[in-house]
């Protein structure tokens, strides 16, 4: 067995390396992450957004780190991933219009629609966290570009489009943890996850005061 990390993804580490494109003796690199938009969704849903909002970040930053030589951080830019999204939409664009693929979404109206969602999902109630889930739909389109443009360098490069073993537990994972929140938003008195906690109250002592 390999000693490789596995990724959430079930692929080796370095797995960027493996769609190189091998000819004359030259190797070129995918400069951003693979992955169908079905996968993209699906994966960042049972992960409760993990997966688009973090993963998917540093995979994105460390292919174009491998493939330009740029001297980055890919685990602190997916970390402050907000900070930070506006300028890989920016490279994404770059790359897409030498390429020849359309990429028509302005990079500062996604990277704004994702830090306002974010801010504005957050002074929404807690019963309303099944919104959160759909902040992955402003990641689609960048990751239509993104696979158009490993397409073009790399016909024949892995389009990262199947479900792994490591994916697969993940959404039954993710599944069980969905239908327990789930049944909670429909029936609050069952669970009572998102209950406020009130303390209990002392009783009123009615002779407090009165004068024996």
């Amino acid at each position: 067995m390999s000693d490789q990390p596995i990724t959430i993804d079930g692929a080796p580490e370095h797995s960027n390396r493996a769609n190189a494109e091998v000819e004359n003796g030259s190797t070129q690199v995918l400069p951003f992450f693979s992955v169908s938009t079905r996968k993209l969704i699906v994966m960042s849903v049972v992960t409760l957004g993990f997966y688009s909002s973090l993963y998917w970040h540093f995979k994105n930053w460390r292919a174009h780190a491998e493939a330009t030589g740029e001297y980055i951080s890919p685990k602190w830019r997916a970390i402050f991933a907000p900070l930070f999204y506006y300028s890989l939409l920016r490279r994404v664009a770059v790359v897409a219009k030498a390429h020849d693929v359309p990429f028509r979404w302005p990079p500062i109206l996604l990277a704004g629609a994702w830090i306002i969602w974010a801010i504005g999902t957050y002074q929404l109630p807690d019963e309303t966290w099944f919104l959160d889930l759909a902040m992955v739909l402003l990641f689609v389109p960048p990751q239509i570009a993104i696979n158009q443009i490993n397409r073009r360098i790399n016909p024949d490069a892995d389009h990262n489009d199947r479900f792994s073993w490591v994916n697969k537990i993940w959404i039954v994972i993710g599944a069980a943890l969905l239908a327990v929140l789930l049944w909670d938003t429909v029936f609050p008195d069952d669970l009572g996850l998102f209950k406020p906690v009130i303390p209990n109250e002392q009783p009123i002592d009615e002779t407090e005061g009165m004068i024996g």
